[in-house]
């Protein structure tokens, strides 16, 4: 891993509106229209939902599954894997950034039931030549990565768009394909690394499969943290 700071100072990146103090109010403004996936998990000790629903068109019981969730999952300090988590899908990214500050939304909206203080949330993969279709260059001039490492960038590169709240969190893993450089435009991440010597201790595993990742046997961010002698930083 490289870390560098301050680097994104010096570029014009369109993007970096959606950081500091108005950063959400920005993106709202600006596409709050689009519609996103958002991955939903209850953070240890919450309460279970009376109810909840899990798509922006077709409400759930709690009988289906939040309630099945929350039995199941809420009551364990594991991190959640992605097939775990609740997923509401067609959420317009202005509500999902309501959500994220705290806003009430209207009754029957599908994050309404999903307080922040007993969820946490995040939408991830939010491809750009996806999310921004329509526009021109399907907004890659927005984060221009070719600025910030010098290569020239092609379609495998365009941008992707991350966004969570506090608490989100992501099992332990290893991408399986090329490198990745990410640029912090807003809020703080921790990053917990192991050495490729820590591998046998981690259990390097292809459960559950994901075609670009390989997950650990077991949990460094859970209760009982990273096994013996990882040393992990």
């Amino acid at each position: 891993p490289l870390l560098f700071r301050g680097a994104l100072q010096s570029l014009a990146w369109p993007a970096l509106r959606w950081g500091g103090i108005e950063g959400l109010a920005n993106l709202r403004q600006e596409h709050g229209h689009r519609r996103v996936t958002v991955r939903l998990s209850q953070r240890p000790g919450a309460s279970e939902p009376k109810t909840a629903v899990l798509s922006g068109a077709s409400p759930r019981s709690a009988e289906d599954d939040a309630d099945g969730y929350g039995k199941s999952h809420a009551s364990k300090s594991r991190t959640p894997w992605e097939g775990e988590c609740l997923m509401i899908e067609d959420v317009a990214l202005g509500d999902y950034c309501c959500w994220l500050e705290g806003e009430m939304l209207p009754d029957g909206h599908p994050l309404a039931r999903l307080p922040r203080d007993r969820w946490w949330g995040y939408c991830a993969y939010q491809h750009f030549e996806e999310l921004f279709a329509e526009v021109e260059d399907s907004n890659n001039s927005a984060a221009d990565f070719s600025h910030l490492i010098g290569a020239t960038r092609d379609t495998h590169g365009a941008p992707t768009l991350w966004l969570g709240s506090s608490g989100a969190r992501t099992p332990c893993h290893q991408d399986a394909f090329g490198s990745n450089v990410v640029a912090q435009i807003a809020g703080e991440k921790t990053w917990l690394l192991f050495p490729p010597s820590a591998a046998a201790l981690l259990g390097p595993q292809r459960l559950p499969f994901e075609e670009a990742s390989t997950f650990t046997a077991c949990d460094p961010l859970g209760a009982e943290g990273p096994p013996q002698g990882c040393g992990g930083l």
